[in-house]
């Protein structure tokens, strides 16, 4: 009974956290005539690389061949979507949004010997402070990379030696090399 009285804790203090960002989405869409565009040009590139990689081919253009991209691994996740037209414009929103869950989940797990309220409180300043929220609308790689980060520093904080921390140290650089 108390484990599972843990785990809703856990849960409503993820949920607690996440609803900052379901609030800034709302509001993005209710200043934009419920229009969500990203505020830089770099997610369209990823996008469209990610287009043209769904379709075998390596560049912006399909007359050349290039590397526009800051990320190695980003545009390939993205062309998973690719031929989903009407959700692929959002793909990159949606899957930020799966990284805040996940990153939420792990930084709530560092503040775990504190009491409830203070454990989100702590988990609340560090996502704030760190922008995690700001990153989730930017449409670029930057949530993925950080949750595959806080992966290899939960793992190594508890001295866990899986093979999930060899698969987080070598993708982590694939996903943003700058």
């Amino acid at each position: 009974m108390d484990n599972l009285l843990e785990k809703t804790k856990n849960h409503l203090a993820s949920f607690i956290l996440l609803a900052l960002a379901i609030f800034i989405l709302f509001k993005i869409l209710i200043l934009n005539n419920n229009l969500f565009i990203y505020s830089l040009d770099d997610p369209y590139i990823h996008l469209q690389l990610a287009k043209n990689i769904a379709y075998f081919h390596y560049g912006l253009s399909l007359s050349a061949v290039s590397a526009p991209s800051s990320s190695v691994v980003w545009p390939f996740v993205l062309a998973l979507f690719a031929r989903a037209e009407s959700f692929y414009v959002y793909s990159p929103l949606a899957i930020n949004f799966i990284c805040l869950v996940f990153s939420i989940h792990i930084i709530l797990t560092f503040f775990k010997e504190y009491n409830y309220i203070l454990q989100i409180i702590f988990s609340f300043i560090c996502l704030f402070s760190l922008n995690f929220y700001g990153l989730v609308f930017t449409g670029l790689e930057h949530n993925l990379q950080i949750l595959f980060i806080l992966i290899t520093v939960r793992l190594l904080h508890d001295s866990n030696d899986s093979i999930l921390l060899y698969i987080a140290l070598v993708l982590s650089p694939l996903i943003r090399y700058e």
